[in-house]
């Protein structure tokens, strides 16, 4: 018998029982507990499958992430190729990977709270069969800095595409109405399907920066603290709610019998240990389809 994990098929049989620790933040608890659970053999050290389309799979997960996130998306920014364009996915998301870096980098040099800096993208194609992106931010970027930065990465000669190859809406509705707003643009279907002759299609939607949701759930098994980078990002997640304890930000309510229990007071200490969590999450790709919802970054 065959069951699907995301996009890749499985054997129940070929499964096996590894002891771990899950890790859990939602609302303003974070709880850490010790225990099992069932994991694919073939994906222990294993990858994602080659993505060629837009599956069901892909849009409940990012469905999932739209129902949990929390972040205050007030824009939305449409990156549009001029007449020439790439059809070689790869390259695509390397342009989007390299814009995505420059509107970090203005966050980073204008002070702001890099903490709370997200971005939601999904991929579309036009009629003409060029690609394009959508981009929910949490800050502001002005116009022409977008125009001229995009212009600038895909090498664009066209003095029309600088003037009229991006667009920024103001999202007006709040989260519930941003949040509706990002579902209906994103699972129209028709603009997912991949024009003849494009390659390497890779991921249809993503995040960049924090991972911003209700609730996070990472189970790290004993065999992924083999990796230093694993159990690096486990020790200062214990390191950051102990000093949180400590600071007064948080609060023991249960510890007992391989489980623990923190309120966490403040939404400063709710921010921190979800970015905590985050980075573990994403350090612990070995095994990414049993608990990772949102696609991070551009990571094909």
């Amino acid at each position: 018998m065959n069951t699907s994990i995301g996009s890749t098929y499985v054997s129940t049989s070929e499964t096996t029982r590894r002891q771990g620790t899950l890790y859990r933040c939602q609302g303003n608890l974070f709880v850490c507990k010790t225990t099992s659970r069932t994991i694919p053999t073939n994906f222990i050290n294993s990858s994602r499958s080659s993505v060629s389309r837009f599956t069901a799979g892909s849009a409940t997960r990012m469905r999932r992430y739209l129902r949990s996130c929390v972040a205050d998306y007030c824009n939305m920014v449409t990156l549009t190729y001029p007449g020439f364009f790439e059809s070689d996915g790869a390259k695509v998301k390397e342009h989007l990977r390299r814009y995505l870096q420059e509107q970090k980098r203005r966050i980073e040099r204008e002070g702001h709270n890099e903490l709370g800096y997200s971005s939601f993208w999904f991929l579309e194609f036009q009629e003409r069969g060029a690609p394009h992106f959508h981009i929910f931010t949490t800050h502001e970027f002005p116009k022409q800095w977008v125009s001229s930065t995009w212009y600038r990465i895909v090498n664009s000669e066209d003095p029309r595409h600088l003037a009229a190859g991006t667009r920024i809406e103001k999202l007006h509705a709040g989260r519930a109405g941003t949040i509706s707003y990002a579902q209906k643009y994103a699972v129209k279907q028709q603009q997912k399907d991949v024009p003849d002759g494009y390659d390497s299609v890779g991921r249809f939607w993503g995040v960049s920066g924090h991972r911003a949701t209700m609730s996070a759930d990472t189970f790290v098994s004993r065999d992924a603290r083999k990796d230093a980078g694993v159990a690096h990002s486990e020790k200062s997640l214990g390191i950051e709610i102990n000093k949180l304890v400590h600071d007064g930000k948080a609060t023991v309510y249960l510890r007992d019998h391989g489980v623990a229990v923190y309120i966490l007071l403040r939404a400063e200490a709710y921010r921190r240990i979800m970015l905590k969590v985050s980075i573990l999450s994403g350090k612990t790709m070995l095994i990414p389809q049993l608990f990772q919802d949102a696609e991070l970054d551009i990571e094909r």
